[in-house]
């Protein structure tokens, strides 16, 4: 975790500066207050902490090999999510990623438990 905390502040510590001689200070100021408290609540606390703490108790629980599947799923579960949130379908070739993601992680498994 201390490891984590540290590659986060070093990764603000480098990427702000760049931001704001980027994009300036008049792009952070010209969003609505609320938008900024939506983005630091779900980027910063949810993804940020607890998706963390999530997965230390996952790698605890499953063990490293198990919990190591997990990020592999997001992309698919993205693909699939979308569906019902946006109305839109997966092209062929995401469709194609999500076929390969999925043979990969049953592999995977099934290599786990051989």
């Amino acid at each position: 975790m201390t490891a984590t905390a540290v590659v986060s502040v070093l990764s603000d510590a480098i990427y702000v500066p760049v931001y704001l001689v980027h994009a300036g200070l008049h792009a952070l100021v010209s969003v609505s207050p609320v938008v900024i408290v939506v983005q630091v609540i779900a980027q910063g606390v949810l993804s940020g902490v607890v998706a963390l703490f999530a997965f230390a108790r996952a790698v605890q629980d499953l063990g490293p090999g198990r919990a190591a599947l997990f990020p592999a799923l997001s992309p698919g579960v993205a693909i699939l999510l979308g569906i019902p949130a946006t109305g839109d379908w997966p092209s062929a070739v995401q469709l194609a990623g999500l076929g390969l993601l999925t043979s990969g992680l049953v592999i995977a498994v099934k290599a786990r438990h051989s």
